[in-house]
């Protein structure tokens, strides 16, 4: 399980146009928040005893106090501080130095295919994969000379326009640019998701065998490999799949967020509590207690033929 981490959302502007987001924010609210309220939650989360910290959005390399929030949240004592972005502000080696001069340590894109055509298409911003790759290209050589010492981690959001790839996806990014951390989230049917539905989402039985593979080559190539909003149903099958699951690897993420009002939470209770589903069957699962189940809105549109119950404990194998 990881350290126990906090997050601060800093705003739902984007240089994106996901055709999977699921913030789907009107443009009226999209704004940053005050840096004097970035400093208020780094303290507050420092005084809970947090010591990891990461900036999330919208975008927030465009959030123009990400340095001056970085260096506080260095001058507090955070141990580490990581950016969840798209990846494209990468691309300007001068923005980048910066960020990392200040205190960033750890840097989760986010990247959907080893295609420029298909990454261009969801994020619907031409030429944004060729921005992405030339920041990932850069990161690569910060991390080869000692200068980055953390991780740098894929995140890819699994959609029917990607999971048939998901093996070339991973050997392509790990063998071009180094990148051993990949994390595998399945979509979720929000926002932007829920109105793209038909295009971008599979049903669950759809991506296993692929997933399967690519968890199987990850393994080979000795990756570490996390998937994400997948229910342990749909995973049986795949070898010691406890392994590698988010809920197992996670730990509790709190994250302050907000609009008209900022609000903090745990982001996996939440999502347990509002944007996921049980069923009759996953009472007498073994695995209930950990298993977050499905997205809501996947089982109006599919049902619940998919979900069956573990009843006897998977190896790890």
């Amino acid at each position: 399980m990881e350290d126990k981490k906090a997050e601060i959302n800093l705003g739902f502007l984007c240089n994106n146009r996901c055709k999977f987001c699921m913030s789907d924010v009107p443009r009226e609210e999209q704004k940053f928040i005050p840096v004097t309220e970035v400093k208020k939650e780094l303290l507050d989360f420092y005084k809970q005893g947090y010591r990891m910290i990461g900036f999330l959005g919208g975008e927030p390399t465009l959030y123009p106090h990400l340095v001056e929030s970085i260096l506080f949240a260095r001058k507090l004592g955070f141990q580490g501080v990581y950016l969840v972005s798209n990846g494209r502000r990468y691309s300007d080696a001068v923005f980048l130095k910066k960020i990392i001069q200040a205190g960033a340590s750890r840097f989760y894109i986010s990247i959907h295919s080893h295609k420029a055509a298909t990454e261009d298409f969801l994020t619907a911003v031409k030429g944004g994969f060729s921005e992405k790759t030339q920041g990932l290209r850069y990161l690569a050589i910060l991390r080869k000379k000692g200068i980055i010492k953390d991780n740098i981690l894929l995140n890819i959001v699994i959609n029917k326009l990607n999971y048939r790839d998901l093996s070339k996806m991973i050997r392509f990014f790990s063998q071009k640019f180094q990148l051993r951390d990949f994390r595998l989230n399945f979509i979720n049917p929000e926002g932007r998701g829920r109105r793209n539905f038909d295009l971008l989402v599979p049903r669950y039985t759809a991506i296993k065998k692929h997933l399967t593979a690519a968890v199987g080559l990850a393994k080979k190539m000795k990756l570490n490999l996390t998937v994400g909003d997948i229910p342990f149903c749909i995973l049986a099958g795949i070898p010691n799949f406890q392994g590698i699951v988010g809920e197992f690897k996670d730990g509790q993420r709190k994250t302050a967020i907000g609009t008209r009002g900022r609000e903090s939470f745990f982001i996996e209770k939440r999502r347990r509590r509002d944007s996921k589903i049980k069923f009759a069957c996953c009472k007498i699962c073994v695995y209930n207690l950990y298993c977050e189940g499905a997205w809501k809105y996947y089982t109006k549109q599919f049902g619940v033929k998919e979900f069956k119950a573990i009843t006897v404990p998977h190896k790890n194998n």
